[in-house]
């Protein structure tokens, strides 16, 4: 039986004191993940194109994953109660936004560095969201 885990992701790279990266364990063989990436700021469907990127030590980026087609974002309504993990620094809990959800296979999260880029269609607007997967203890 395959267990799905929603990761919720806000834009932008914190920096700075007290600051604190999305992170999540690795996870478990066949389990999905549905990555949530949170548009702040839109309140209508947007169409866009989903990046994914691993951060290589030396600070270079290699990609490891886009979406096929454009994406249609839907109502996001803040972070979910419950058992689903969800990362330091998640989505907002001001109200609903739209927001990009993809589904992916537990391959695409080794430990490591992440940086996800999202293009809105027919608009300028690129968001860029980072988490890091950590050893599964």
């Amino acid at each position: 039986m395959t267990q799905e885990f929603a990761i919720y992701l806000s834009p932008g790279i914190k920096k700075g004191a007290g600051s604190m990266q999305a992170q999540f364990p690795q996870p478990a063989s066949g389990e999905t993940i549905e990555l949530i990436m949170e548009l702040p700021g839109e309140s209508s469907p947007v169409q866009g194109t989903v990046q994914i990127f691993r951060v290589n030590p030396e600070g270079t980026l290699t990609g490891i994953w886009m979406s096929s087609q454009p994406i249609l974002s839907k109502l996001n309504y803040g972070l979910k109660t419950g058992p689903t993990p969800t990362p330091t620094g998640g989505a907002s809990r001001n109200g609903p936004s739209q927001a990009f959800s993809v589904s992916l296979p537990d391959s695409l999260f080794k430990p490591g560095d992440y940086l996800v880029k999202v293009s809105i269609a027919h608009e300028t607007i690129h968001e860029n969201y980072a988490y890091r997967v950590i050893e599964r203890e």
